[in-house]
């Protein structure tokens, strides 16, 4: 298969001519995401059919515009593996690729227990992908020839093994299944939103509510300083450092001797404008009356009648959870297979529904509501408090 680097209009109006008259092509993206510059950047673009590769770098400037045409174009399949993040920074880029088919997920349904993409090429096509060039840096320029064929080999066998899961999935009658999540797929719209919540779970868990504020809004002014000057946000100021401000385990005077800042931001004078961006923070945190009272755990202000309720709710939810789902779970199980069972009604989805965060109509595949009730209606179990 021939390998052709595309950094021109030239060479990408000729790759474009050639693929708009192919009914199926591979794609994957290469891209950074805050790791060597700020933001959530493309970096590369592979593009393969049955007998071409092509490599396209969007980094050369050139303009993408008609092979995002091609993309979105349904007379042509797109194959790809586990395009979550491709297809999140395609949209951000208005480009809305139509008529997809993902090996991973139909490697999930057809009962392989390990799917990523390496995985399934040495099980199916006895290929073994050298993975040392995952990591590396996609932005810088020129690309080395082993970033070159490592990009390449992440498409260039995509078809064949499409077409191999594809007759498995006849044979196995999934192929259904297969065509109900390719057309959500295809459907569902990423629209990406400014970040304003940048506090990590355990800040959330453990400051109280001013400190959170004061916290976030110093994040947000990282991510500005960052964005001034092409840097993730790592690269300038380091998030516990921020943190340790927050919690007064530092303080201000001692700015220039800390470790952990860029050394742009290590003088008086961007010492001075952090001491009055704080200063306008706390300000702020404290019109809106935000409270420094630490958090203390609920459970210890509950009455006994409220213990007693919760206490019940769990028992009831381990006794569904045992005598309805479990068993639901095992049948899935012998139909289907372990590893298909578990993307279809897994312990994840199983816990939303004991606790009623979703019902059983809600579940992300309409298929699977099918395969659901249908295997509760031969094992006669009563789901009906969970539609």
């Amino acid at each position: 298969m021939t390998i052709d680097y595309i950094d021109n209009a030239e060479q990408l109006a000729n790759c474009v001519h050639e693929l708009s008259s192919v009914k199926e092509l591979a794609f994957d993206l290469e891209f950074d995401s805050h790791r060597n510059a700020y933001g959530f950047n493309l970096c590369l673009m592979q593009v393969a059919t049955a007998d071409a590769c092509y490599i396209i770098d969007p980094l050369s400037k050139i303009d993408l515009s008609n092979l995002f045409r091609l993309f979105e174009d349904e007379r042509i399949l797109k194959v790809v593996h586990s395009p979550g993040e491709d297809l999140r920074l395609l949209h951000s880029l208005k480009c809305y690729p139509k008529n997809i088919f993902d090996t991973e997920i139909a490697a999930r349904l057809l009962n392989y227990e390990f799917t990523s993409l390496s995985a399934m090429l040495e099980v199916k096509i006895g290929f073994n992908a050298d993975k040392k060039q995952q990591k590396s840096n996609w932005i810088t320029r020129p690309l080395s020839e082993q970033q070159i064929q490592y990009a390449a080999n992440d498409v260039i066998y995509l078809l064949q093994l499409k077409n191999l899961l594809e007759q498995e999935a006849q044979q196995k009658k999934v192929s259904d299944f297969l065509q109900e999540e390719f057309e959500l797929l295809s459907s569902t719209i990423y629209i990406p939103e400014p970040k304003q919540n940048f506090l990590r779970t355990a800040d959330i868990k453990g400051l109280n509510e001013y400190d959170q504020f004061v916290l976030n809004e110093l994040f947000k002014f990282r991510d500005t300083l960052a964005q001034s000057i092409n840097k993730p946000a790592y690269q300038v100021i380091d998030e516990d450092l921020l943190r340790n401000l927050v919690s007064k385990k530092i303080n201000l005077n001692d700015w220039l001797h800390v470790k952990g800042v860029n050394h742009r931001y290590k003088t008086e004078e961007f010492k001075e404008k952090l001491t009055q961006k704080l200063e306008a923070i706390n300000q702020e945190a404290t019109q809106k009356k935000l409270s420094k009272t630490a958090k203390t755990r609920t459970a210890n202000f509950l009455t006994e009648e409220e213990r007693t309720s919760r206490q019940q709710l769990k028992e009831q939810q381990e006794f569904d959870k045992q005598h309805k789902f479990i068993p639901i779970q095992k049948a899935i199980e012998q139909e289907y297979g372990e590893h298909t069972a578990k993307y279809i009604l897994g312990n994840g989805a199983v816990n939303e529904l004991l606790k009623k965060s979703i019902k059983i109509g809600q579940l992300k595949r309409a298929y699977k509501t099918v395969i659901v009730s249908a295997i509760a209606a031969e094992l006669a179990i009563d789901l009906k408090d969970y539609f």
